[in-house]
């Protein structure tokens, strides 16, 4: 297909597909030993270093969506289309989550999770993820109130 005006939004799709599918692979070689670093795929020429995470991905989502949602972190505080826009680019290009077995993981695409966030059907799952947030902040409130 001959790149033109008409199809440059299909040629990116496929240039992203392409580069998704790539870090699959490159997550699979890095699992199974094949390569040493995790980072092989360059992003403008640059290689990117992700910020590892012990939560799985809608976790790690849910909990940016809370301080996105609360105002405590944010890109563009006027427009909120435009600041979950941002804010899925952010998490998945620096992070990745705590996946099968035991590896870390790219976020390829977050906005499922997203809108499960704003969603009353996954309400119960929401609730969990809150509750282990709020175990953790108070294990560490009691830690720093017998120091």
């Amino acid at each position: 297909m001959k790149c033109n005006r008409k199809n440059l939004g299909d040629d990116l799709y496929m240039v992203k597909n392409l580069h998704e599918r790539l870090g699959i692979v490159e997550d699979y070689l890095f699992r199974i030993g094949f390569v040493k670093s995790h980072h092989i795929l360059l992003t403008e020429g640059v290689e990117t270093v992700k910020c590892g995470s012990s939560l799985q991905k809608g976790e790690l989502v849910y909990l940016f969506h809370i301080l996105m949602e609360d105002g405590i972190l944010y890109f563009d505080p006027v427009d909120k289309k435009r600041n979950r826009r941002l804010f899925q680019n952010f998490i998945e290009k620096n992070f990745t989550y705590f996946g099968d077995g035991g590896f870390q993981h790219r976020i390829l695409d977050s906005s499922r999770h997203f809108s499960e966030c704003v969603g009353y059907t996954y309400r119960e799952k929401q609730l969990r993820y809150l509750e282990k947030i709020i175990m953790i902040l108070l294990s560490k409130k009691e830690y720093l109130t017998k120091s």
